[in-house]
C-alpha cells in the first residue's frame, strides 16, 4: 500500500495552499488549439473551462486515440501553480496513480507541470460516454440506473482504498465528469486531483456518492424519504458494509 503522505507533499505538507502567488497566470501556446503538449499531445479542443482549470481533448501522438488533458489550479480557484519543490512530489504521485486500472475509473495516463507558470495537468483516457450532466438534461435517472451508478462508484472507492489506505476518498462527483456509457447503462469515474491534494469542495467518498445519487434522482432540495434520515449517503455506507443489497435498499427509497 502507498504512503498517503505522498499524495498530500513531501513530508505531509499539503500542495498549493500557498495562495495568491501566482496571479494572472494564462493558458499558453501549448494549450491552444493545435498546440503541443509534452511532445506527445496535439490540443484538439477545449472541452470545459472554469475557475478551477480547463478540460481540452487531444490526440494522443505516441499511443493513438484521443485523451483529456485536465489543467487545473492545485489550490482550487486561487490561481496559482507548484512551486518549484512541490513538482518533485506532484510527478511521483502521478506515477503511482497511473498504475491504478479499474473498469469503474477513468485511468490517468500521464501527468506533468507546465514549466512556465508551474500549474499541473493531468492526462485521462478519453470517455466516449456522455457526461452524467448532459443525460440529466433529460430528466432524472430512474432506480435501476442511479443503482448502477452508486455501484460502479463503490467499486471505484475499493479499488483506491486497496491502494492507498481508507483515506482516499478521491472521486470526482462533478455532473461533468462521471461518464455515461449508452444502453447499458454502465459509469466511469474521474480521480479527482483536488481530493488527494486535500482542497476538495466536496466529499469524494460515500457522503459525496450519495450527494451525487440525490442530485442524478432529481431529489434537490427535496424531504429526503421518510426512514432515510441521513440521505443516500447513510443507505449507500450500510450497503458498502454489506448490511443491505443496494438494489433493494434504492427500490425501497423509491417507494417510499
Amino acid at each position: 500500500m502507498v504512503d498517503i503522505a505522498l499524495l498530500r507533499g513531501i513530508g505531509g505538507r499539503r500542495f498549493g495552499m500557498t495562495k495568491g502567488r501566482r496571479e494572472g497566470l494564462v493558458v499558453g501556446e501549448r494549450f491552444a488549439m493545435g498546440g503541443q503538449v509534452s511532445n506527445r499531445y496535439h490540443i484538439e479542443e477545449l472541452v470545459t473551462q472554469d475557475g478551477s482549470g480547463a478540460v481540452f481533448r487531444a490526440a494522443d501522438l505516441e499511443a493513438g486515440g484521443e485523451v483529456a488533458i485536465r489543467r487545473f489550479f492545485p489550490a482550487g480557484g486561487a490561481g496559482a501553480g507548484f512551486l518549484k519543490d512541490e513538482v518533485e512530489g506532484y510527478l511521483k504521485t502521478v506515477e503511482v496513480l497511473k498504475q491504478v486500472r479499474h473498469e469503474s475509473l477513468l485511468p490517468i495516463v500521464d501527468g506533468g507541470v507546465d514549466a512556465v507558470d508551474g500549474v499541473p495537468f493531468l492526462v485521462m483516457q478519453w470517455s466516449e460516454g456522455r457526461p452524467l450532466a448532459e443525460r440529466l438534461d433529460e430528466g432524472p435517472l430512474d432506480a435501476e440506473a442511479t443503482v448502477a451508478m452508486v455501484a460502479r462508484g463503490l467499486e471505484a472507492l475499493g479499488v483506491l482504498e486497496q491502494n492507498f489506505g481508507r483515506e482516499a476518498r478521491w472521486l470526482e462527483m462533478e455532473t461533468e465528469a462521471v461518464f455515461v456509457t449508452p444502453g447499458v447503462p454502465d459509469f466511469r469515474f474521474w480521480i479527482c486531483p483536488f481530493q488527494w491534494l486535500g482542497v476538495a469542495d466536496r466529499d469524494g467518498g460515500v457522503r459525496g456518492l450519495g450527494y451525487l445519487a440525490e442530485h442524478a434522482m432529481g431529489w434537490d432540495g427535496q424531504v429526503v424519504p421518510a426512514g432515510a434520515a441521513a440521505g443516500l449517503g447513510g443507505w449507500i455506507a450500510e450497503a458498502k458494509k454489506g448490511g443491505w443489497p443496494l438494489d433493494e435498499a434504492f427500490t425501497a427509497l423509491v417507494r417510499v
